[in-house]
């Protein structure tokens, strides 16, 4: 795995990346990407595209190629169990990761959803990689689908399943052609409900697309909506894009009006040299190590804060870190990005 490491962190992206379709490929997966029907709560979204990085990998085995694209776009939630079992040789649950092509998932406290794409023919192997993680076949719904364990309920032997969020919780999956649709409960997949009947979730994802936004390749994006009330943005996303050597990262908030969105603008450029940000008291330009380009923005209807961070990647960082995106997660987490606006 050392050689492997080193052959990682000196991989670069020399294929000039161009502008994407983004909007279309993302909501493509949201229109299967079940949410839940009840309760309340932050939602937490996130898209990934590992074949569309993949793609872009130069010098590097297939098997290297995976991996990298597969760490630096997989979701949180199965980004460690891939990690593992690329490190062990295998394929949880039967999925080769070089064949998924695209991934969506959805969280909400316990409750837990995903969608995934696969390539040509990685289906053959799911079926029995299914039934070797403990899954059934349960035809309740008119349908097959294939389930283990009982509504929220977690098994420490499942934690290698790809589809148990590392800590093997219950799951249900759906196939649909080359695609995976899988949820944590029964309700959640029969919900009627998926994200991308979420209005503010469909604006900020076709903000990815907007006026001013950097070409690049999308590697992921992730998405938070139902912010605590009385919080200035509802709903944000944080994305990460590939440009050629650079790395892209994005804040897109949606606001009560463009006049608001223009004034958390403009405290953000003027903030951003001079404010404390991260835990030693260093400015955003320290944290990030680039300027910020701060605009409004508005798509189908909603007004938008854009944040905008990118630099050329740096040498001795490995090539699935983009620190820029990192970076606008941290100050959200922190709370330093509610300062950088105010």
């Amino acid at each position: 795995m050392r050689g492997l490491a080193f052959l990682l962190c000196t991989a670069v992206f020399p294929v000039m990346a161009v502008a994407q379709d983004r909007a279309a490929l993302i909501l493509d997966l949201f229109a299967d990407l079940a949410l839940p029907q009840t309760g309340a709560g932050l939602i937490e979204l996130s898209y990934g595209a590992p074949g569309d990085i993949r793609a872009l990998a130069q010098g590097l085995s297939p098997d290297q190629a995976a991996f990298m694209a597969s760490a630096r776009t997989l979701p949180p939630s199965i980004a460690q169990t891939a990690a593992v079992a690329v490190q062990a040789g295998t394929r949880p649950t039967g999925i080769d990761l070089a064949a998924i092509e695209r991934v969506a998932t959805m969280t909400r406290g316990p409750e837990a959803a995903m969608v995934l794409d696969l390539s040509g023919g990685a289906m053959g192997s799911l079926a029995s990689g299914l039934r070797a993680a403990g899954y059934a076949e349960d035809d309740r719904l008119g349908t097959i689908i294939w389930a283990r364990g009982a509504d929220d309920t977690r098994d420490p032997a499942a934690r290698s399943d790809l589809f148990g969020g590392g800590i093997g919780r219950a799951s249900r999956i759906r196939i649909l052609g080359d695609r995976v649709q899988q949820a944590s409960s029964w309700a959640l997949i029969e919900a009627p409900q998926t994200a991308g009947m979420r209005g503010d979730l469909s604006a900020l994802v076709a903000a990815l697309d907007g006026d001013g936004m950097p070409p690049g390749t999308l590697a992921q994006a992730q998405f938070f909506l139902d912010l605590p009330e009385g919080a200035p943005i509802q709903a944000v996303a944080v994305a990460d894009m590939v440009d050629g050597g650079q790395d892209v990262g994005l804040l897109v908030g949606i606001t009560t009006s463009l006049s608001a969105a223009d004034a958390m603008a403009d405290a953000a450029r003027l903030a951003w040299d001079t404010e404390p940000a991260g835990p030693a008291g260093e400015s955003y330009q320290d944290l990030f190590g680039a300027q910020v380009i701060a605009e409004s923005l508005r798509v189908d209807g909603a007004a938008m804060l854009v944040l905008q961070s990118a630099a050329e990647h740096v040498p001795n960082h490995p090539p699935w870190r983009n620190i820029h995106r990192e970076r606008f997660l941290q100050i959200l987490q922190s709370g330093a990005f509610w300062t950088l606006i105010d």
